[in-house]
């Protein structure tokens, strides 16, 4: 198998290549797949939270947005926030960070658009007690306004 053509298919798909992103073991690979996912004409960036249950919801809503507006990826303006936050949201709900399991969380969220399409993963760890933890993922999708 051909990794390079497996992790870069076309057409290009957002919400695939976020969890990828999201899975990225290391800065080196994160900036490497970065990088050629630019080189494709995508827009994308990772950012890390952790914390617990309680005040990791604004945690992920203030970096997300914080590193989205940084890097380009969306504009400060409702049209994109909302679906950005929408999509944060969904992904957190699939990963079950709002949830009681998540009182210890360490996770690494991605934002992947393309065109006016965004996808957000939320790859990491969650925990009741710090000892019991173990992997999570989510993703969430939404169309970006004018």
């Amino acid at each position: 198998m051909n990794y390079e053509n497996y992790i870069y298919q076309q057409p290009i798909d957002p919400t695939r290549q976020a969890i990828l992103l999201a899975m990225t073991q290391s800065m080196e690979q994160e900036k490497e797949m970065i990088r050629e996912l630019q080189g494709m004409g995508v827009k994308c960036v990772a950012t890390m939270a952790s914390g617990f249950n309680f005040d990791i919801s604004p945690k992920l809503v203030n970096n997300l947005v914080g590193a989205c507006l940084n890097a380009n990826i969306i504009e400060k303006k409702k049209a994109h926030i909302h679906p950005v936050v929408h999509a944060l949201h969904e992904a957190m709900d699939a990963a079950r960070v709002t949830r009681e399991i998540s009182q210890n969380c360490r996770l690494k969220v991605s934002v992947v658009r393309y065109e006016d399409q965004i996808s957000i993963s939320i790859y990491g760890d969650i925990a009741i007690h710090e000892l019991s933890a173990h992997k999570t993922v989510g993703v969430g999708f939404q169309i970006l306004g004018e």
